[in-house]
């Protein structure tokens, strides 16, 4: 998986390219978790160029949304 993030005015696009499985899940799970401590309150996720999305990849989006959630976001 690839993530690549682009800055729009104060919302940030992170774009999402290849399978979001139980190997990268983590990953991009952690690098989430990162940016919303670190103040990043509005994000979008584009899955246009996601071939995949297990279980395990639900699971890491979930974890971000309550994070999202938590900080107001």
């Amino acid at each position: 998986m690839r993530i690549s993030a682009e800055k729009h005015g104060d919302v940030l696009v992170l774009a999402l390219a290849g399978r979001l499985d139980s190997s990268t899940a983590p990953v991009l799970q952690q690098d989430l978790l990162d940016r919303i401590r670190r103040g990043e309150h509005r994000l979008v996720l584009d899955f246009s160029a996601t071939e995949y999305v297990s279980s395990a990849g639900l699971r890491a989006l979930l974890m971000a949304a309550k994070q999202m959630d938590q900080a107001e976001g």
